[in-house]
């Protein structure tokens, strides 16, 4: 039966001797919150909560204060409804002030850590250094879905600027009210700890930001089984290069342009009649193709998916495939959708990367790009990778292998790798792109998964990189 509401924003329910409290539908805001009274097994317990802000009402702390008995269902009802509280340590909030009202700006561009002295001196609350006091910005959050993806790949170090910016959340700038530690100084040290592996499921619930779990998704659907392999492990890259560019691939007429990192070419891959097919069958419904979360200006090429259950099912095709997964040692099933591409004069794809796939995803890394050149008569259009001084021309035929991640690690990206494709100064460029994941592409995208982290996935990582 429904009890009296005690304030907005939660709802008790009678159950025997027992009431529960539990989100209401609609959140409201904490100034209205004043007092929630629990009684679990005939044990009352009253929560005090106080609110007090900073110079910028945008930092806001909550403070609990136990006036009779702390015990782990204060806990539960905390993290039920999602109140940023703090822990048991009766740490008074007034206490820890920030000392200039800029100081929450000042956190979101990272000066917690670029003028750390200054910072812990002057706006501890706004850098989460209040032990027991749990603080949050009202003005941080991530500006894009793809935050969380592109924070998991090495965005926030490589691309500085616009990511903290546009997902200071997840680059760890700032806490949020969607994800905030309950107690910051004291998750720091448990993550530094590794308690993050050890005991994820407390962590997640009391530490979820200082574990940079802001973005993962939590349902069970696109974890991996436990019994899989990694396509790689650590050492075994190095070794499936060497052993492409050997002798026992003299028919494809390779290449070695670069052994660290590996860039290698087939020149004589494709058949002039498959280059041709792959036109013809992948090459409908030419979309303009995108680059992160959509369609940007430094990439103006036409792009169509050819999947493997639709035109990858004509045999020619299928034989290609297996032909890359023979080369590579990589399953077809690791495989991404073929990309097919065109680039029309004045079109370009400036320096990008291409592993762009949390490690803890359902299919982990992207491992290596095999690149096919379909046609002849282009002008222009090299793939170039700047931080190597290579550039390899478009040859009908031609394919050129070199892998995103790092033979000591694969599941950390190898920024050597960075590549653009040059701008077509006249004629047609056709091409395709086909990339290999370190698992299984094919079955969780069939089950809906999404380029996302996936907590749980972790024991899959560390198996990757076991030697």
């Amino acid at each position: 039966m429904r009890q009296q509401r005690l304030h907005p924003h939660l709802e008790t329910f009678s159950g025997g001797e027992q009431q529960w409290l539990r989100p209401a539908k609609r959140r409201c805001r904490l100034e209205r919150i004043a007092a929630a009274l629990l009684v679990v097994s005939g044990v009352s317990t009253v929560v005090g909560l106080v609110l007090t802000t900073s110079a910028d009402p945008s930092s806001v702390v909550v403070e609990e204060r136990h006036h009779h008995q702390l015990s782990s269902t204060v806990n539960w009802v905390r993290r039920s409804v999602g109140l940023p509280v703090a822990g048991a340590n009766g740490t008074n909030a007034s206490a820890c002030v920030d000392k200039d009202e800029r100081c929450p700006e000042w956190a979101r561009s990272a000066q917690c850590t670029e003028n750390a002295a200054f910072m812990l001196d002057s706006c501890r609350r706004s850098c989460s250094r209040c032990e027991g006091v749990v603080t949050y910005d009202r003005n941080c959050k991530d500006q894009s879905s793809f935050c969380g993806q592109w924070a998991a790949v090495g965005e926030c170090d490589s691309n500085p600027n616009y990511m903290r910016h546009s997902c200071p959340v997840t680059c760890h700038l700032c806490q949020s009210y969607g994800c905030h530690d309950l107690d910051p100084p004291k998750c720091a040290d448990q993550a530094r700890l590794g308690q993050c592996r050890s005991e994820p499921e407390r962590m997640y619930t009391e530490c979820r930001w200082a574990c940079k779990w802001c973005a993962m998704e939590t349902t069970a659907r696109c974890r991996r089984a436990a019994a899989l392999r990694p396509a790689v492990r650590r050492g075994e890259l190095d070794a499936m290069f060497r052993r492409a560019a050997s002798k026992e691939h003299t028919h494809f007429t390779p290449v070695v342009h670069s052994r660290s990192p590996w860039i290698v070419s087939f020149d004589t891959f494709l058949s002039a009649e498959e280059a041709d097919r792959v036109i013809q069958v992948g090459g409908r419904g030419w979309r303009r193709s995108q680059a992160g979360d959509g369609v940007q200006a430094v990439r103006t090429s036409s792009t169509a998916w050819c999947d493997h259950n639709s035109c990858g099912a004509d045999p020619m095709l299928a034989r290609l495939r297996k032909r890359i997964a023979n080369l590579t040692l990589v399953p077809e099933r690791n495989a991404e959708h073929l990309q097919v591409l065109k680039y029309e004069v004045g079109q370009f794809y400036r320096t990008h990367h291409d592993q762009n796939s949390p490690t803890t995803s359902a299919w982990g890394p992207r491992m290596y790009t095999f690149f096919m050149y379909l046609n002849d008569g282009a002008e222009g259009g090299e793939t170039h990778f700047p931080k190597l001084n290579i550039s390899i021309k478009p040859k009908r035929g031609r394919a050129v292998l070199w892998p995103s991640v790092l033979d000591k690690d694969p599941n950390e990206r190898d920024f050597r790798t960075e590549h653009e494709a040059v701008t077509v100064t006249s004629g047609i460029k056709y091409a395709a792109n086909y990339w290999l994941h370190m698992w299984d592409f094919q079955e969780a995208n069939d089950r809906g998964c999404g380029n996302s982290e996936v907590f749980g996935n972790w024991p899959d990582v560390e198996r990757a990189v076991r030697t």
